[in-house]
């Protein structure tokens, strides 16, 4: 994606003039519009940090941990307020990796009811 298609966008007007927004690199803005791009057809009004977590997920051929990572590097520089809501997504996904179905089905036990009634009969 070209810078001009990005920036020409009406969700940067209010970034145009930033000086900061120089500093941020071309995968961060591609990000960043992402997340904008999101919010808009979502109707978001005050992301969360699950809702970034989210966003950052929903793009299945890309990591999720690098999106939020280059999220953070834009927002750190754009919307400083933002910066602890997606560091705290960013520290979700990583704490909190889904675990394999063949592991969780090894970690539940077996309950019988059958075997459960013979044992109160005795």
């Amino acid at each position: 994606m070209k810078l001009d298609s990005i920036l020409s966008k009406p969700a940067w007007a209010h970034f145009l003039a930033m000086p900061e927004l120089q500093q941020v690199s071309l995968p961060a803005l591609v990000a960043a519009d992402e997340f904008f791009d999101w919010i808009k057809v979502t109707g978001i009004a005050a992301p969360s940090s699950q809702d970034y977590a989210f966003w950052a997920r929903s793009k299945a051929e890309t990591n999720a941990e690098m999106r939020l990572t280059l999220l953070l590097n834009a927002f750190k520089l754009l919307i400083p307020s933002e910066e602890s809501s997606v560091a705290d997504a960013l520290s979700l996904l990583t704490t909190a990796k889904p675990q394999k179905e063949s592991d969780a089905v090894e970690d539940q036990a077996y309950w019988d009811p059958c075997a459960e009634r013979e044992q109160r009969r005795k």
